[in-house]
């Protein structure tokens, strides 16, 4: 399973990067703004449905402990057993780190409040613009950090 997430993952990356790539040389940053921002996304979106398992199997094992009288209190009560990602929404990064581990730059980048963020949803929902390419620039090098750090939690999976 985990190979078969990297594979999709550098598809991802492979196409999404290449739309981008073709977007800027047109020039067109909005464009190339929402194909790269859509590497995280969709990347992160991949790893949902493990996390949610992951995030079950952590909390049945603190009962199997209680249980077993390993530890004496009882675990908060498990309200959800579902085992799939059912959002469309970009996953709660506390999910996605226990699958992928630590990764400070994507949480900085998708954070709902931030720059990066209100920017993909203007170009999204209002259709907002760079006001220039230096602009541009500059979220693109803080996505692409976020992209990188992502591609290498992958890796090292």
């Amino acid at each position: 399973m985990a190979d078969e997430l990297k594979i999709q993952f550098n598809e991802l990356f492979d196409s999404r990067k290449m739309a981008g790539d073709q977007y800027e040389l047109s020039r067109s940053w909005e464009m190339a703004y929402i194909s790269y921002w859509s590497i995280l996304e969709e990347g992160l979106k991949l790893y949902a449905t493990p996390a949610v398992k992951e995030k079950l199997r952590l909390k049945l094992n603190q009962w199997a402990d209680y249980l077993n009288n390993n530890i004496n209190n009882p675990p908060k009560k498990i309200r959800s057993f579902d085992i799939e990602y059912k959002s469309d929404s970009i996953p709660q990064i506390e999910l996605i780190e226990l699958v992928l581990g630590k990764m400070p730059c994507v949480e900085k980048i998708i954070e709902p409040k931030k720059k990066w963020r209100n920017r993909r949803n203007g170009i999204a929902h209002r259709a907002t613009k760079f006001i220039n390419e230096a602009k541009y620039l500059e979220y693109k090098s803080d996505i692409q950090q976020a992209i990188n750090e992502l591609k290498e939690n992958i890796t090292s999976q």
